[in-house]
């Protein structure tokens, strides 16, 4: 029983008389009161049976999958599924059926008239009656939140300005291509670039100049690795090649030969013509190093001895 009470105070008079005494209202005014709240409530509901079928939708659920209010569609909760999250929204209404948890979430992707993909989030519990059980849906368009996670995740691992990997994605992918070389007794390597004297180009043609080269750089050199490899800028002019699953120092090297090449072609900046040159250092696991740490400094060394010559 539910009560209500509204204070109001007058000098020294304090009225708490009920606004609402549940038993009081009758079923007619509260069928109302809840059509009301329903059909204005700015978040996607709906009603279904135990089946998923759809009782009721209000709506801001019409809006949410795209279509208009009066089409009135005879739906199941399903219906909007991607076809790839159909199992996932099955075992949903599985588990609402068999009332293991008073409340659910479901995440999945919703297919809206317009053809148009939209991740949801689906709050749901059952509502017992006398008769049978009924199951009332919150339906959360997440799509802007997942798309801003995944923005925020890519800037997290890659380099602003040419898109490749940062030294963060670098470190995780080596951590784990390290991993899998010792598991299965393979081979893997590691390469460091350093651009020769880029400096210049900054210095006499500016930043902007710079810029445009390092992100040409670093298209090219992601054009000269296979699919499994990993191309990181992890400074100004410095950049890193994991190379997993090879099976010798010369299997690198023949890469970052092909890398320097790739480097030296002409640049076409700001109407003049320049042709970089770069340094390398190679380091094989197990030879150089068994650790993440132990590899880096030996290609980096590697590197600054390719450069002295």
């Amino acid at each position: 029983m539910i009560t209500i009470r509204a204070n109001t105070i007058e000098g020294s008079v304090t009225d708490t008389a009920p606004l609402w005494f549940g038993t009081n209202v009758g079923d007619a005014e509260k069928k109302i009161c809840f059509q009301q709240i329903f059909e204005v409530a700015p978040v996607a509901m709906l009603i279904c049976n135990l089946a998923g079928g759809c009782i009721w939708a209000n709506s801001a659920f019409y809006e949410l999958v795209g279509y208009a209010f009066s089409d009135n569609l005879a739906l199941y909760s399903r219906d909007f599924v991607h076809p790839d999250d159909l199992e996932t929204e099955l075992q949903f209404i599985q588990a609402l059926q068999k009332r293991s948890s008073p409340q659910r979430v479901n995440k999945v992707r919703y297919i809206r008239g317009d053809g148009r993909v939209i991740d949801v989030e689906q709050h749901a519990t059952v509502l017992q009656d006398s008769n049978s059980g009924y199951i009332i849906m919150q339906v959360i368009d997440t799509t802007k939140q997942k798309q801003l996670e995944t923005d925020m995740r890519f800037m997290a691992f890659h380099d602003a300005l040419t898109g490749l990997g940062n030294r963060l994605q670098f470190q995780e992918k080596l951590a784990f291509a390290l991993q899998q070389a010792e598991q299965e007794h393979t081979g893997m390597g590691i390469v460091f670039l350093d651009l020769d004297r880029f400096k210049l180009i900054n210095d006499t043609i500016g930043h902007q100049a710079g810029d445009q080269a390092l992100r040409e750089i670093g298209r090219r050199l992601a054009g000269c690795v296979r699919k499994s490899d990993t191309v990181a800028r992890v400074g100004g002019d410095e950049f890193i090649v994991l190379l997993p699953t090879i099976s010798n120092r010369a299997d690198a090297r023949r890469i970052a030969e092909k890398m320097i090449i790739a480097i030296e072609k002409p640049l076409c900046l700001a109407d003049c013509q320049f042709s970089l040159q770069a340094s390398f250092g190679v380091a094989v696991f197990p030879d150089d190093g068994q650790d993440a740490d132990s590899l880096i400094a030996a290609a980096d060394l590697a590197m600054y001895r390719c450069k002295g010559r």
